[in-house]
């Protein structure tokens, strides 16, 4: 995503149809959303994968106040982290390995460097 250009907020009426929790003790919400125009859709679409900040308020009570939940989220997992850099790293190489040869080659590296710091 060009930083340049942010994306712009989203505030519409919706309603979340089910709930799931994780292994990691987050939730997973599927929100619907009212019909919506091809270019009502786009905004959506530009702020997949991007933290956002959510207030869900109940339109029978809008005057309440929100209960506040201030925690970060962490987006990926270091070891999504490595695949993706090393995914990069492959891609801007002239590497004759397939992507799963060159990953567990560095990935082993890597492994090997870390036991080698490790007391018998």
């Amino acid at each position: 995503m060009n930083n340049s250009i942010l994306p712009q907020p989203i505030k519409l009426k919706a309603t979340i149809s089910s709930v799931g929790s994780r292994t990691d003790k987050s939730l997973r919400l599927t929100i619907i959303t009212p019909p919506l125009e091809s270019s009502e859709k786009t905004p959506f679409m530009e702020l997949q994968q991007v933290p956002l900040f959510v207030e869900i308020t109940p339109q029978n009570n809008i005057e309440a106040p929100p209960l506040v939940i201030d925690k970060d989220i962490e987006t990926k997992s270091q070891s999504e982290r490595i695949r993706n850099v090393l995914y990069v790293w492959w891609k801007q190489s002239d590497s004759d390995m397939s992507f799963d040869e060159f990953y567990r080659y560095h990935t082993e590296k890597i492994i090997d460097k870390v036991k080698e710091k490790l007391h018998e």
